[in-house]
């Protein structure tokens, strides 16, 4: 081997070995403002309403089935969450202060009642999942 082609070597070496130790200086921070932001929205919203119609959402594989859920404004629904992943999601829909949680092969069920008609985002508030395209759509209709 030459003597070139030695330190050359040795400087893709070098750039890589930096690379990671700055890459892992700056993800922590970045994780643990996400964890943060997950542990934020703490409990499930309200219990189950008696009597109330029901609407089904499936999370599993950075997706939520249907990726669109309509209401109408003023009307109480349970949201049953059922989780088909292997671990724990949530759904949140920060504009209401809902918080739906199920481990993996569970369901979690909570109720919803939205006041203004509007478009509402949620998603899966579990780090790296909103980013991966786990998020979808709430419209409230009059």
């Amino acid at each position: 081997m030459t003597w070139k082609r030695l330190v050359a070597i040795a400087i893709v070496i070098a750039v890589g070995f930096v690379g990671t130790i700055l890459a892992g200086g700056l993800l922590p921070s970045g994780l643990a403002s996400a964890q943060q932001e997950h542990r934020e929205h703490g409990a499930p919203s309200s219990a189950p309403a008696a009597g109330a119609p029901t609407i089904a959402a499936v999370a599993v594989d950075f997706k939520f089935t249907p990726p669109e859920i309509r209401i109408k404004a003023g009307q109480t629904v349970n949201l049953v969450l059922t989780n088909r992943g292997a671990i724990l999601h949530d759904l949140i829909i920060p504009g209401l202060k809902f918080h739906a949680a199920a481990e993996p092969g569970k369901k979690g069920t909570a109720s919803l009642t939205a006041a203004k008609p509007g478009t509402y985002e949620f998603y899966c508030s579990v780090p790296g999942h909103r980013e991966a395209g786990m998020k979808g759509r709430l419209i409230v209709t009059r």
